[in-house]
């Protein structure tokens, strides 16, 4: 049952390193963007590897990328 719970948590990080990375992109902050990509990247590597483990785990991986978006947006990430 963890392994649900890691998913949707690393759905949702992924998803608000993904608006910190386009806020950096935005502001030119090549180092900032970089660290999010990489979070990004290593967030959706371990992802895919439970997923394609367990196909049911599709569901909280999506129930948090909507999650990680919205909460996202609502703290409006701001990159100076």
């Amino acid at each position: 049952m963890w392994i649900y719970l890691l998913v949707f948590t690393l759905a949702v990080l992924v998803d608000v390193l993904y608006v910190i990375w386009v806020s950096a992109i935005g502001a030119k902050r090549a180092y900032l963007a970089a660290f999010a990509g990489t979070g990004i990247s290593a967030g959706g590597v371990v992802n895919v590897i439970n997923v394609v483990d367990n196909h049911l785990l599709v569901l909280p991986y999506l129930l948090g990328a909507f999650v990680g978006v919205v909460l996202g947006c609502k703290i409006k990430v701001e990159v100076k």
